[in-house]
C-alpha cells in the first residue's frame, strides 16, 4: 500500500518570495502583482484572474441570494460568504500582523496583507531607460515606459478612447453602462466603478489617507489634495480674456468666465431650470426630491442644504439670546433672517417693507 507524498512547493514568486506546489498556481499567484485579469464576464465589463472567480461573479446576474443570515437578514450567493459574513456578528478580530500588528478578522486577509510589508522590501531590479525610476517587476516596467512613449493600444468601442493599460479600458466601459453592481454596505447607495465606491465609502469612515505636506491639512481624494496645493503657491496660470483677471484654478476661471458670458451649464431634469454653477443645481434638485441629508446631530432636524444646518446649531448654543424681535407681535428670533421670514409668512411685511418699518420706528421716536 502506498503513501501519499507530500506536496513539494518548489515554485517561488521572485516578488514576495511566496511558495507554490506548481508552475500554474504560480502563474495565478504573480497576477497578484501584474493586475492581470485575463478572464471577462459577457454580462458586463468585469475582469478576473481565476476562472473560479469568474463563475462565481456570474452567479450575481442571476439574482439567487439563496442563503441569509439569521442574524441581519443579509443575502448572499453562496454558503461560504454567508459563513465568512456571520464572524462579524460573533468574532472579534483576532489575527494580527506581525509586522505592524493591525489584526483582521480573517486569517486571509492577513496573510494578504502581509504580502504588502514583502513587496516594499525587494529590490528593484528593472530600470526605466528614459528616467531614473525602477521597479520590482519587468511587467510593472513595461507598464511604466509606455508613459514614454505615449502607447495606448486598448481602445474603447464605444467613444474611441485609449488606454495603455487593460484595466483603465475596462474601468472606463463601465461609463456606457447604465449597470451598478457595486453596492455600499452602509447606506446602499450604488456604483458603477470600484474607485468610485471606495472614495465614496470614506464618506462614512471619514478617512482622509491624502495629507498636504506643507499644512498637513488631509483629504479624502487626492485629486482634492491636488488643488489644494496650489493654495501654497504664488502662480496664477489661468487668466480671463473679458478683464485680465488671473486664477490659480481652472475650476475659478470656468467659473469667474460665466460672469461674462451668462453661460448657465447646469441643467436641472426635471423643470430644466440652469445654474451657472453645478452645487447651486444640487441644492435646486433637492427641492424636488424632498432629500436632507444634512442632520443636527442635537435634535436630528434634517437639512437640504449645509448651511441652513450651520445656522439652526446656533440655536443650540449655551447663553445665546434672542435678540431679534419683532415690532408686531413681540416674538423673538437667533436669526435675523428667521425675523424677516416670520414678518414676511405671518404679517406680508416684505424686505423693503421692513426698512420702512425702521424709518416710521425711527421717527416716532424721534430719531433722525
Amino acid at each position: 500500500m502506498s503513501t501519499a507524498q507530500p506536496r513539494r512547493y518548489s515554485y517561488s514568486c521572485d516578488i514576495c518570495q511566496q511558495r507554490c506546489n506548481s508552475n500554474a498556481a504560480l502563474k495565478i499567484h504573480k497576477r497578484i502583482h501584474t493586475g492581470e485579469k485575463p478572464f471577462s464576464c459577457d454580462v458586463c465589463p468585469k475582469s478576473c484572474s481565476q476562472k473560479g472567480s469568474l463563475n462565481k461573479h456570474k452567479l450575481i446576474h442571476t439574482e439567487r441570494r439563496q442563503f441569509s443570515c439569521s442574524v441581519c437578514q443579509k443575502s448572499f450567493f453562496y454558503m461560504q460568504s454567508l459563513k465568512r459574513h456571520k464572524s462579524i456578528h460573533t468574532s472579534k478580530q483576532s489575527h494580527s500582523c506581525s509586522v505592524c500588528q493591525r489584526t483582521f478578522l480573517r486569517k486571509y486577509n492577513m496573510e494578504k496583507h502581509k504580502i504588502t510589508h514583502i513587496i516594499h522590501t525587494v529590490e528593484r531590479r528593472f530600470s526605466c531607460i528614459h528616467c531614473e525610476k525602477a521597479f520590482r517587476t519587468k511587467s510593472s516596467l513595461g507598464l511604466h515606459i509606455k508613459t514614454h512613449t505615449g502607447e495606448k493600444p486598448f481602445s474603447c468601442d464605444t467613444c474611441h478612447m485609449t488606454f495603455s493599460q487593460k484595466t483603465g479600458l475596462i474601468d472606463h466601459t463601465k461609463m456606457h453602462s447604465n449597470e451598478r453592481t457595486l453596492s455600499c454596505s452602509v447606506c446602499q447607495r450604488t456604483f458603477k466603478r470600484k474607485s468610485n465606491l471606495k472614495t465614496h465609502l470614506r464618506t462614512h469612515t471619514g478617512e482622509k489617507p491624502f495629507s498636504c505636506d506643507i499644512c498637513l491639512k488631509s483629504f479624502s481624494q487626492k485629486s482634492i489634495l491636488k488643488q489644494h496645493r496650489i493654495i501654497h503657491t504664488e502662480e496664477r496660470r489661468f487668466l480671463c480674456l473679458f478683464c485680465r483677471q488671473t486664477f490659480k484654478e481652472k475650476g475659478t476661471l470656468d467659473r469667474h468666465t460665466r460672469t461674462h458670458t451668462g453661460e448657465k451649464p447646469f441643467s436641472c431634469d426635471i423643470c430644466h431650470q440652469r445654474f451657472k454653477v453645478k452645487h447651486n443645481l444640487t441644492d435646486h434638485v433637492r427641492k424636488h426630491t424632498g432629500k436632507k441629508p444634512f442632520s443636527c446631530d442635537t435634535c436630528q432636524k434634517s437639512f437640504s442644504r449645509k448651511n441652513g444646518l450651520n445656522r439652526h446649531k446656533q440655536i443650540h448654543g449655551k447663553g445665546r439670546r434672542r435678540t431679534h424681535s419683532c415690532p408686531l407681535c413681540q416674538w423673538s428670533f437667533f436669526e435675523k433672517f428667521h425675523l424677516d421670514t416670520h414678518k414676511w409668512k405671518i404679517h406680508g411685511i416684505k424686505k423693503d417693507q421692513n426698512h420702512r418699518m425702521k424709518m416710521d420706528e425711527g421717527v416716532k421716536t424721534g430719531i433722525q
